[in-house]
């Protein structure tokens, strides 16, 4: 549960991203709105939405 590097973060170009891969799309990069959700997601706990397996 403790954060060693950011959890939202911005990309370009071709990726690939696996099944646990939330996507956003903006209309371009570093848009206001999107630096805004970036650190917004950075900077809560996401405790309440995580669950344990097993």
């Amino acid at each position: 549960m403790a954060r060693n590097y950011p959890i939202a973060f911005s990309i370009s170009g071709k990726t690939w991203v696996n099944n646990h891969a939330h996507v956003l799309r903006f209309n371009s990069m570093s848009t206001p709105t999107q630096v805004m959700v970036e650190n917004y997601l950075n900077s809560i706990s996401l405790k309440d939405f995580l669950t344990a397996c097993g």
